[in-house]
């Protein structure tokens, strides 16, 4: 089983670097799609980064400050600070750093690679790590980035060339991550909470238990971005009232479900399975559509007619969806949109106009909006190392308010949740923070009904 990008790795990694830092993930091969023109998209300019690499037990890598490009030849770049690495060695954690000497042979960029440290500018070269695009025998997928080690060609350990080969099959196919390598100094604990939970977990379950604020259930709609979480989430809220962490809804042993279709989920609690009046409603994850660029037409006429079809076309097909959009989310009583937070300051122009389209409609309708910020333990170490102090965290509360003014929500409606992924028992100050979104966005549903129901002249968008 390969090991994962842990805690201690980011430590020794730190250690290694000479200060602390924190890892914002930019590209992960199983989750994006696996070419190198998407690892450049979104791994190019980007500055430091370290690329995390598992086969088997081993995890290695290599960390450069010079920035990724998809350059011509040649390809070569020099970085000083470059080194490769290996952190665990057959399932046990045995960190060793190589160094080089050959500083103008550090990384290799090219337009058909991946992350590839050493070897030179030669298509020959013996490079220390390489990923290259590779054609698929007998596959639907044209190509598909393989990974390659040969440690001790460009990099050394003591200055002492020590071959050494981490992948014990060259051809499984890769998995790797890229990580953006930022300064940690910004994590400070602040010495007042900037927001409190006065009631207990318990208390908490008992009022939304409670709510029932129609004989039919209140159907919650989650929308969010490919892998943001909001399965992970469904599973977190089954988890915490059924008193153990429950079998998980994501298939293929991902770490995220990738929902193809819209699915209706129901909770239960205590030993008795008593069903509670509301449903999760999943969405199919968005996905930003990968832009190909334009060939040049001969004939100016040709083109501008394509060009207009095209654009009648799209215009057709935005109609289409909005309508469709807006005939699903009548039928919902509350939409949440699901936010990974490490994605607040670049997210994609296109999944923005999708939420921007149902804040539309939902404004239309009345519908009360709320937004779940996962993964919060991956941008902040405070609360990486102690979930409890989450409200005390200056980090936490500065996204909290950059989500707000990107969706134009009260911070009030922002939640910081870590869902259930990794965890085999429950945690207190996990289901907490579950608990407490979910009892939220059921007072503001409840909230808007009353106010229907205070206002007669109105008219009823949902009943």
């Amino acid at each position: 089983m390969a090991r994962s990008f842990n805690q201690l790795c980011k430590e020794m990694l730190s250690e290694w670097l000479g200060e602390r830092k924190r890892f914002k993930l930019l590209f992960e091969s199983a989750n994006e799609l696996n070419v190198p023109h998407e690892f450049h998209r979104r791994c190019d300019k980007k500055g430091p980064t370290v690329s995390i690499f598992s086969s088997d037990k081993n995890l290695f890598g290599g960390y450069t400050a010079a920035s990724w490009e998809a350059k011509p030849s040649p390809g070569s770049k020099s970085d000083r600070s470059a080194f490769v690495f290996k952190l665990y060695d057959q399932g046990s954690f045995d960190p060793r750093k190589y160094d080089t000497d050959d500083h103008n042979s550090s990384i290799y960029c090219h337009p058909l690679y991946g992350p590839t440290f050493g070897g030179g500018d030669s298509a020959s070269a013996r490079r220390d790590i390489e990923t290259k695009c590779e054609r698929r025998p007998l596959s639907r997928q044209d190509a598909i980035m393989r990974i390659k080690t040969d440690l001790g060609q460009t990099y050394n350990r003591q200055r002492k060339h020590r071959k050494e080969d981490l992948m014990t099959h060259n051809l499984i196919p890769t998995r790797f991550q890229v990580y953006q390598v930022l300064e940690d100094k910004e994590y400070t604990c602040m010495s007042s909470p900037w927001t409190t939970i006065s009631h207990t977990n318990e208390r908490i379950k008992e009022d939304i238990v409670a709510c029932r604020l129609s004989p039919d259930p209140i159907k919650i709609l989650l929308v969010s971005r490919r892998d943001a979480g909001q399965s992970s989430y469904i599973h977190s809220v089954r988890s915490a009232f059924r008193g153990y962490v429950t079998s998980t809804l994501c298939s293929k042993g991902a770490t995220e479900s990738r929902t193809s279709k819209w699915k209706e989920h129901q909770v239960t609690s205590g030993r008795d399975r008593t069903v509670l009046n509301f449903r999760l409603c999943e969405s199919p994850g968005l996905e930003a559509p990968i832009h190909i660029p334009r060939v040049a037409d001969s004939s100016g006429l040709i083109a501008t007619t394509f060009k207009q079809m095209k654009k009648l076309y799209s215009f057709a097909q935005e109609v289409m969806d909005y309508y469709a959009k807006s005939s699903h989310l009548q039928r919902m009583q509350g939409i949440v949109f699901v936010i990974d937070c490490n994605d607040i300051d670049d997210l994609p122009r296109d999944i923005k106009r999708e939420f921007d389209q149902r804040k539309e409609i939902a404004n239309k309708h009345k519908i009360p909006q709320t937004v779940l910020l996962t993964k919060i333990d991956t941008v902040c170490s405070v609360v990486d190392q102690d979930l409890s102090q989450i409200f005390h965290s200056s980090k936490i509360a500065d996204l909290v308010g950059k989500t707000a003014e990107l969706m134009g929500l009260p911070r009030s409606h922002i939640f910081p949740v870590k869902n259930y992924v990794q965890e085999m028992e429950l945690e207190k100050d996990v289901d907490r923070l579950t608990l407490f979104s979910l009892r939220q966005m059921l007072r503001f549903i409840q909230d808007r009904q009353c106010d229907s129901v205070q206002s007669p002249g109105l008219p009823e968008d949902i009943v």
